[in-house]
């Protein structure tokens, strides 16, 4: 269900940076953030602590959503 979300639905921001607190769910809503693509702005500063997480797949998925989102993103890179 989180996959279909509407790109210019930018209320499902705060629920989504809000969900990345969750170990569970790290990854996949990354990657969803990264779909949304710069209306997910605001998800920047979570993404870019999602940067620091233990699991490579997670930091994987933080750094591409962060170039979905700001093309020349330089935590990203």
């Amino acid at each position: 269900a989180l996959l279909r979300i509407d790109p210019k639905v930018t209320t499902a921001v705060p629920v989504l940076v809000a969900a990345l607190g969750d170990q569970k769910l790290r990854g996949q809503t990354a990657e969803i953030l990264g779909g949304l693509g710069a209306v997910a702005l605001p998800a920047k500063p979570a993404l870019v602590e999602a940067l620091k997480d233990q699991r490579a797949t997670v930091t994987l998925k933080s750094a591409e959503a962060l170039l979905r989102i700001e093309a020349a993103c330089p935590e990203a890179l």
